[in-house]
């Protein structure tokens, strides 16, 4: 890999949730899409990248809820989407937690971005 500084810079965080029944339990996956910019603004290269994603309980010195990676997340123009909870199941987090914050690692495990408040939606 590249040795230079990256940072990846959310474009937005789509939270797609599946039909959830009276008694939310929270979503199976979460689809979540951003863009990885370099220090100077520009994208980075088209290719594959490893990312890391965890799931904390506070957006500063918090304790890690669920973590996941991926060893080869797309990125093309800069741009990348991944499901959350795919390869590492949410299982009750989302019912025994109610403030929880994303955290992105890119490019052998580096943090990437300040932690993103994570919102989900209950759809009766």
């Amino acid at each position: 890999m590249k040795n230079v500084s990256l940072c990846v810079a959310v474009l937005f965080a789509a939270v797609m949730v599946a039909m959830a029944s009276v008694s939310f339990a929270g979503p199976d996956t979460i689809t979540y899409q951003g863009c990885v910019l370099k220090p100077d603004g520009s994208t980075v290269a088209n290719g594959a990248y490893v990312m890391r994603f965890g799931i904390f309980d506070a957006a500063e010195a918090g304790h890690a809820l669920w973590t996941e990676s991926n060893s080869s997340v797309q990125v093309s123009g800069g741009v990348f989407s991944v499901t959350l909870g795919a390869m590492n199941p949410f299982g009750s987090l989302f019912s025994s937690h109610s403030d929880l914050w994303l955290e992105v690692s890119f490019d052998l495990n580096r943090r990437a971005c300040p932690s993103n408040q994570l919102r989900v939606g209950v759809e009766v």
